[in-house]
């Protein structure tokens, strides 16, 4: 790691403590981290610059320092020494410099002051999309050392994802780790990546990745996540049945999870393949788009937000994305999510890309009340700069009348605790447009402005701080509205034949919600001559039957031949376009299934 040798790391939610290899003369720094309000021990990531200019760091290639939780104690080669502790863009950091020596241990007491006072006002700031074991295993990582890693961060909870670091991933277990990793500043939740599916296992048609938490995983329910990753496909799984996300989605809703799109339109290409029937390609199309996300939100929507900033290159399409489907009349949650993966070396910890901050007002953070909040769009979105608006007596998340005819606005932004961090500009958006904009150039800032407002508008304010990708932007204060877009029903043309001699047949068809693993009848309808017109909603499938002959059951979205061929299609330019839902529309007002039934 340096040119002293080897180095020994071992972090506990007690402290921290790193050990050099190949000196026999060694100073030592010990330290204890309190905060300054309460007095009580917390967490931090602790910088030291030795006097040879190294840095003593964790398994982690792009993470300065090392996480402590309360103290700390290290060994460094003596000489001028510089010891950084920060908690996040919340709290100031704390500066220490002196020369160490090995004939006496330097102790530092450091306590730490808080700078955006967002608990207070009743926000709590998270990690919800997460992965112990996502597959690459280049390192471990324990429930209480993630927990002290977004801690030391500055957050309030941490959402674990799977594969778990667990001998059993019961839901039983992972809630008893989860909650034995907590502490008095730090709640871990259960989550996950889910629903995480490609059509037919192949990795350019991917349906969309989502993030969960708040399912109810309590004693007596079914095994939530296990049922959810044996249906969806991953790489290369071709022989699973096609089901569609938001199948999947209707299970996780239905236990009380928020469940939100993540890196909406990421893709890159790469080798790929080699793997069953697909063959070895070196610039494979990768897709993690959300191809399916027009569909599912014509259809309700059936989830509840999408990450519009994760310190990726297509954050502002993503935002754009996000303006178009709220202009549209869908009340959607902007978020945001790490995708922290735990078991790579050049992983990011929680927190430090971007956060999610939620307003609870005082609730207990719990994750059914985490999640009813984010679902709520009670939510900011930041990389550094937090930020709060209201309009009138309407806070964000909130819908306010449209009169009186002015309404006042005020914004209150602070910039990261960094000393050289200011609010450069501050921004009032209407239906997704600028309307009013400040350059405040200091550390914390308050701007006010009056606006008028219209049934349907929606109101947002987004911030820059003064360092790179430094940006928060809050949810939408909304206008009341009666113009709300409804699910959208498909025109089917249904025929039965005989597989073989293609004669109609005498049918039943049945409308078919599916629902994790499984199948609910609803709506049944009764062809005398083989053939209807029905008017269905765009999430059943069409089970039909005829006596003598297997039932067969085909889904609109993969099905109709169309429909599937223009979602698999989509690109990240695509869904971002103005049109891409009115187009999805088009192709389902005229869908044709033929079902093609074999005797029994």
């Amino acid at each position: 790691m340096n040119a002293l040798g080897g180095c020994v790391e071992n972090n506990t939610t007690t402290g921290a403590c790193y050990a050099w290899e190949g000196l026999t003369t060694l100073a030592i720094v010990r330290g204890t981290i309190v905060d300054a309000a309460s007095g009580e021990r917390v967490a931090a990531r602790v910088i030291i610059r030795c006097s040879d200019g190294t840095k003593p760091g964790t398994e982690y290639a792009h993470i300065e320092g090392l996480f402590a939780h309360g103290e700390f104690s290290v060994e460094v080669p003596p000489g001028p020494t510089t010891v950084l502790v920060c908690k996040g863009p919340a709290f100031y950091p704390e500066r220490f410099s002196f020369t160490a020596t090995e004939l006496r241990p330097v102790q530092l007491n450091v306590a730490l002051e808080r700078w955006i006072p967002y608990d207070a006002l009743g926000w709590v700031a998270g990690e919800t999309h997460t992965h112990m074991i996502h597959g690459e295993r280049e390192t471990y990582i324990s429930f209480a050392r993630a927990a002290t890693m977004a801690a030391a961060e500055g957050l309030e909870y941490i959402v674990l994802g799977g594969e778990w670091n667990a001998d059993d991933c019961s839901p039983k277990s992972l809630l008893r780790l989860a909650a034995q990793a907590s502490t008095r500043e730090i709640r871990v939740f259960i989550g996950n990546e889910a629903p995480k599916n490609y059509y037919r296992g192949d990795v350019s048609t991917c349906l969309g990745h989502c993030w969960t938490v708040g399912a109810d995983l309590s004693a007596g329910q079914p095994d939530l996540y296990a049922e959810i990753a044996q249906l969806e496909a991953h790489d290369y799984e071709s022989e699973k049945p096609p089901v569609a996300n938001f199948e999947l989605i209707a299970k996780l809703r239905e236990a009380g999870a928020v469940i939100c799109y993540t890196h909406p339109l990421r893709w890159w290409t790469g080798p790929w393949g080699g793997v069953g029937e697909f063959p070895r390609d070196e610039r494979k199309f990768i897709s993690n788009l959300a191809a399916e996300l027009p569909f599912d939100t014509l259809a309700g929507p059936v989830y509840d937000g999408i990450d519009i900033l994760m310190r990726e290159p297509w954050d502002d399409a993503a935002q754009r994305l996000w303006f178009m489907l709220l202009n549209r009349g869908y009340r959607l949650a902007g978020t945001t999510s790490g995708d922290i993966c735990f078991d790579r070396r050049g992983a990011l910890g929680p927190g430090m890309k971007s956060r999610l901050y939620t307003y609870l007002g005082g609730a207990e953070l719990s994750p059914q009340n985490l999640a009813a909040a984010i679902r709520a769009g009670k939510n900011v979105v930041s990389t550094g700069p937090f930020l709060t608006l209201a309009i009138g007596r309407g806070q964000i998340g909130d819908t306010i009348d449209p009169s009186p005819p002015e309404h006042e606005v005020v914004i209150d932004a602070w910039a990261a605790s960094a000393q050289d961090e200011a609010i450069t500009k501050v921004e009032l958006l209407r239906r997704g447009e600028t309307i009013a904009e400040w350059h405040p150039g200091e550390h914390d800032a308050t701007v006010q402005t009056t606006v008028s407002a219209e049934p349907g508008d929606w109101f947002v304010a987004r911030c820059w701080g003064r360092g790179e990708g430094q940006v928060a932007i809050t949810n939408p204060i909304y206008v009341k509205s009666f113009d709300r877009p409804e699910p959208a029903m498909a025109h089917v043309e249904v025929r039965v034949v005989d597989a073989i001699t293609g004669e109609s047949l005498r049918a039943r068809v049945e409308e078919i919600a599916i629902v994790g693993a499984e199948q609910r009848r609803l709506a049944t309808h009764t062809l005398p001559i083989g053939y209807a017109e029905l008017l269905v909603p765009i999430t059943r499938r069409l089970r039909a039957s005829a006596p003598g002959y297997q039932p067969q059951t085909l889904s609109l979205l993969f099905d109709v031949d169309r429909v599937r061929e223009w979602t698999l299609g989509l690109r990240a330019e695509d869904l971002v376009r103005e049109d891409v839902l009115d187009e999805l529309l088009r192709l389902l007002e005229r869908c044709r299934l033929t079902f093609r039934l074999s005797r029994a």
